[in-house]
């Protein structure tokens, strides 16, 4: 079963994508700040898929993926943001292998990530 990390502060969102993710046939683990991801990391990790909201609390979205990206250098991040403009657009760029969707994304969009991922057939 694939794992994913997901880290996102709004907790209702963040209970859609568990759901979301579970009807998938996916196993999530949840963190709500920067420092509780980097906790879970440390005791859970790597993970087959990283999925960040950019702007989270105690350390932000950018910082936590190039910490994922220098300690596990395959596995994909899904940047899923409100924010929207170059700058944002342009940050994730400079992350290797990173996928960024403006929130809200319909589930069909990250469903096609999923799969060309293959994180899901």
């Amino acid at each position: 079963m694939k794992r994913i990390l997901i880290i996102e502060d709004e907790v209702p969102v963040l209970e859609v994508f568990e759901e979301f993710f579970a009807l998938l046939g996916l196993e999530t683990t949840s963190a709500k700040n920067g420092e509780e991801a980097l906790e879970v990391f440390r005791k859970g990790g790597p993970f087959d898929l990283y999925v960040i909201d950019i702007k989270v609390p105690k350390i932000d979205g950018f910082t936590l993926a190039r910490f994922f990206r220098e300690s596990d250098s395959h596995t994909p991040i899904l940047f899923l943001s409100g924010w929207v403009d170059q700058e944002i657009q342009e940050r994730t760029k400079e992350i290797p292998g990173t996928i960024y969707l403006k929130k809200p994304a319909t589930f069909e969009q990250i469903k096609k990530v999923l799969k060309d991922l293959e994180i899901i057939p």
